[in-house]
């Protein structure tokens, strides 16, 4: 395997239909938990989810407004889209951070970080970003992911308090 190929492998782990797929698995599966399963695994569809999906929205939004082009630009293959920021960054570094948080392992955190952070600089490998697109993906990323750890606990107990989610 060459260095082009790896980078090739390690970009796609921040495709955002990695994601919508866990999202649909996680949707299908957990009405059939036990319910100690669900209350153990609610923080994927509540908090991990929706941050990697608004990092991937707020991401798609900024790339219209800043419009900055690729540095791959006219080369084949480079992606139509615009540069600025990183989707792969901010999706992978919110999944990192939400994952690290509530996961509460050191060697979980530092495995999801590191994939985070081998993920955007596959972006920049390939010549699909500037490091700076990465690193603001990350930051965004991050923002997002902090927010939605931080406001799980209170959502979550609402809902069960109405006894919408067990």
């Amino acid at each position: 395997m060459n260095a082009l190929n790896f980078w090739q492998i390690v970009s796609h782990f921040g495709d955002a239909q990695y994601w919508i797929g866990l999202a649909i698995v996680a949707i299908c599966i957990y009405p059939v938990l036990s319910r100690q399963s669900r209350h153990r695994t609610a923080w994927i569809i509540f908090a991990l989810l929706p941050a990697m999906l608004l990092s991937y929205e707020i991401v798609a939004v900024l790339k219209e407004v800043v419009a900055l082009p690729r540095p791959c630009l006219g080369v084949i293959p480079c992606p139509s889209d615009y540069s600025f920021p990183s989707g792969h960054a901010a999706v992978a570094f919110a999944f990192a951070l939400v994952t690290s948080c509530m996961m509460r392992k050191r060697w979980l955190s530092v495995l999801v970080f590191f994939l985070a952070v081998m993920i955007a600089l596959s972006r920049v490998a390939l010549d699909y970003h500037f490091m700076y697109d990465a690193v603001a993906g990350a930051f965004i990323g991050l923002g997002i992911g902090f927010f939605f750890y931080w406001s799980y606990r209170p959502i979550h107990g609402y809902l069960e308090k109405k006894r919408l989610v067990p």
